[in-house]
């Protein structure tokens, strides 16, 4: 009996996988729906320049050698030159440019507080200089002012209706406080002062598909990638859009195409990620990974594409290398209690059980403790413990679990294999009966209860309890080969045959198809069919030659029938295939027989005691040593 597992979401095997294509269709689903601020600002393509301030007709050198060490990086230098000119000049124009400058120079530095304030005494000479107002709409935005960036990008704007730059940053401000109307208005407007500024076209297609207006949104991204003119970043980045709209609308292969294409422009982290995305929900895990490995090469900073590593690293079974993404994680990420969760059951998997405790017991100590996740970590906590058999810690753990949900039926399962491990049949059958009023259409529980009372010796109680679950469950495997199980062992061979013969009306798996009928095969040889006998065990033989039962019963079968090099031969096979003490003991005890029927009596000898070295209580081989010792 097997303890429930039970991972962070609750779900096994096939359920993670089909979790993770969900969240990744999710994801392609919102991919252009994002809603915080950061995500916003990703989308569309802006510098927010800002002017370094020149003027010709400036003869000043100071002035200009001051701008000119700001041009070549000299940044202390132009900051101490600058303010000499402040200081030093009573030319109004030059103090102008110098406090600009210095504005742009704070701004670089991020003390935007101190480039507004330039910026401002420089208004104060110059009200109606439209650079003054560009920068410090730049600086505002910095300043996260968004209100106070699109009044000095409008005034700017006043004064000079044609630097395409401005609309630009207007558009972008208007983009990130999610109003699209306005921002496709001033990028729009960017893209027809210079139809050769494809960021503007670009940023005026995601306005539209935030308008919902994707024809026309897609129209203008082909019109970019078939350009010629276009910089290769931006046709990447347009393409990379077409393709989560085609992977949005379900059509995975044109997706990729259309993100191949891109990656031919632009080797770009985002387009593989989202590759990578796609092959996830094409089941090519393979290709995904691939993928997720070359956007981290390009970004490792991003860490959406670790964690698909680390998944992807998980679910290929390379542990090492998930666990390495997954600790990175752990150390960028503040919900650490799945991560914590995560690299546990890593650690369980390879059967490190001490770190796995040690990162299950980080998560108790997270404030405030989510319940769900509380249940989860002692569940698998009891787990461990049991496996390390560490049987009153397994059962603390499992009671711990209970009191953040009891009514998870799971929870209950697992107190009872831990009980009836210990032999404890009566509290284990009293817990199996909580469980099963809260679920009481739960098969394991059914059978797990119908176990415990034929462990506990009431194989009365057993049997009544697999006819409800056989009325619960009438097309259910498990119940009617157990039970028919059960009959063959108390040598009840009618009532055997009566429920595999309705089992095999089921057509179950070829792994119990074929243990049935090495069953229906020992029990014809019991009742001396042997015609029947045979062709059950040579049907059980067809679907797996490999089994040590069905060779050892073969053997039996042809012993019985006189014909010894025949049981020999499938005795000798048994023993090849490395079967378990028990039934190698009766293996050779079978081939003691043979060569006593040979009358070989030393070979017929040295297999008795051979038996005897597996199972020293086997009745059978020692009054046969006692027979050859007469013999003898």
């Amino acid at each position: 009996m097997n303890l429930k597992k039970i991972p962070k979401n609750y779900l096994i095997g096939i359920f993670i996988f089909l979790l993770v294509i969900v969240l990744s269709l999710i994801f392609i689903k919102n991919y252009l729906k994002k809603e915080s601020l950061t995500e916003r600002e990703y989308y569309v393509i802006i510098s927010f320049n800002k002017i370094l301030y020149k003027d010709k007709n400036i003869k000043d050198e100071k002035l200009n050698e001051a701008i000119n060490s700001y041009e070549t990086g000299y940044i202390e230098k132009a900051k101490f030159l600058f303010n000499e000119v402040l200081n030093n000049s009573q030319d109004l124009r030059v103090k102008k440019v110098a406090l600009v400058n210095l504005a742009n120079i704070f701004d670089d530095l991020n003390q935007f507080t101190l480039a507004r304030d330039y910026l401002n005494k420089a208004k104060e000479i110059a009200p109606k200089d439209w650079i003054i107002y560009h920068n410090l709409g730049i600086v505002y935005k910095h300043l996260k002012n968004y209100e106070k960036a699109l009044e000095s990008f409008k005034t700017a704007l006043i004064y000079n209706k044609k630097f395409v730059r401005t609309y630009l940053s207007a558009g972008a401000i208007y983009f990130y406080l999610k109003n699209y109307n306005e921002a496709y208005k001033y990028f729009f407007k960017a893209s027809k002062l210079n139809p050769e500024l494809y960021e503007a076209k670009y940023n005026s297609a995601i306005s539209l598909l935030k308008l919902q207006k994707q024809k026309e949104a897609l129209s203008i991204l082909e019109d970019i990638y078939k350009s010629e003119r276009a910089d290769n970043k931006i046709k990447a980045k347009a393409l990379g859009i077409i393709g989560m709209l085609k992977a949005e609308s379900g059509n995975y292969n044109e997706a990729i195409f259309y993100l191949d294409k891109a990656t031919d422009f632009y080797e770009d982290a985002e387009i593989y990620y989202k590759k990578g995305l796609i092959y996830n929900i094409l089941g090519e895990q393979s290709k995904a990974l691939d993928n997720f490995k070359k956007a981290y090469l390009l970004n490792q900073n991003n860490l959406e594409t670790i964690s698909k590593l680390a998944e992807l690293y998980y679910k290929f079974g390379d542990f090492e290398k998930s666990l390495e993404y997954y600790k990175y994680l752990l150390e960028k990420t503040e919900k650490k209690s799945e991560i914590l969760i995560t690299i546990g059951e890593i650690y369980s998997k390879i059967g490190n059980y001490d770190e796995a405790i040690k990162y299950y017991s980080k998560v108790l100590e997270s404030s405030p403790l989510q319940a769900d996740m509380a249940k989860i970590v002692y569940l698998n906590l009891g787990n461990l413990y049991f496996e390390l058999n560490k049987y009153e810690e397994s059962y603390k753990n499992y009671k711990k679990a209970l009191e953040y949900d009891n009514l998870d039926v799971n929870i209950y399962y697992n107190i009872s294999v831990l009980l009836l491990n210990q032999k404890y049949y009566q509290e284990a059958i009293i817990n199996l009966k909580k469980a099963l009023e809260i679920e009481p259409s739960n098969l394991l529980l059914n059978l797990l209860l119908a176990r415990s009372y034929i462990l506990m010796g009431d194989r009365e109680q057993g049997i009544i309890t697999y006819l409800k679950i056989i009325e619960k469950f009438p097309n259910e495997i498990a119940p009617y080969f157990e039970l028919a199980n059960l009959y063959y062992k108390i040598l009840k061979f009618k009532e055997a045959l009566h429920y595999y013969e309705i089992l095999l009306k089921l057509k179950p798996p070829k792994e119990i198809e074929y243990k049935v009928y090495i069953n229906l095969g020992v029990i014809y040889q019991n009742l001396n069919d042997y015609n029947k006998s045979l062709e059950f065990l040579m049907k059980s033989y067809a679907i797996n030659p490999t089994d040590c039962y069905i060779n050892y019963n073969l053997g039996v079968y042809h012993l019985n029938k006189k014909e010894i090099d025949k049981a020999e031969n499938y005795f000798k096979v048994c023993l090849r295939l490395n079967c378990e003490d028990e039934l190698k003991a009766l293996v050779h005890l079978g081939l003691g027989n043979c060569y006593y029927e040979k009358n070989d009596i030393v070979r017929a000898r040295y297999e008795y005691e051979q038996a005897l070295k597996y199972d020293y209580n086997l009745t059978e081989a020692h009054y046969n040593l006692k027979l050859i010792e007469k013999k003898i």
